[in-house]
């Protein structure tokens, strides 16, 4: 198993892959729009929603195996 330490989050000077890797996956939202600009699940991949509506709790997909020190 690699690792490595994120040593910048400027993605112009990101010099390896698992650095660009762990930038992607914290940069990237929960959810994204798809082609007709409606909420399709990115990182979530679903979520739930108390029936006061005043907390929202997600189910995230995260990498498998790696370790990210950040």
């Amino acid at each position: 198993m690699e690792t490595d330490v994120v040593s910048s989050l400027d993605t112009s000077v990101t010099a390896s892959i698992p650095q660009w890797d762990t930038l992607v996956q914290t940069m990237a939202g929960l959810y994204r729009s798809d082609k007709n600009d409606q909420p399709v699940p990115s990182v979530a991949t679903s979520y739930h929603k108390s029936s006061d509506g005043k907390t929202y709790t997600f189910n995230l997909r995260l990498p498998n195996g790696q370790t990210v020190i950040l």
